[in-house]
């Protein structure tokens, strides 16, 4: 693969070789969008507090 413009021909041969559409999103990015998804339900959580009780002080 020389970069995204032959994603096309990827998913192309795995249907040719017969993977399922699932499996297919997955290979594709399903499972990191469905990691993300919760990453960010974790980062909208107001009562986490940042280490060091978000203090901006510069380390030395």
């Amino acid at each position: 693969m020389n970069g995204v413009e032959d994603l096309p021909l990827v998913t192309y041969e795995m249907l040719r070789r017969g993977y399922t559409e699932l499996e297919i999103r997955k290979v594709l990015g399903l499972n990191f969008l469905r990691a993300f998804e919760r990453v960010e339900r974790v980062a909208n959580i107001s009562t986490r507090q940042i280490s060091g009780q978000g203090s901006l002080k510069k380390i030395k």
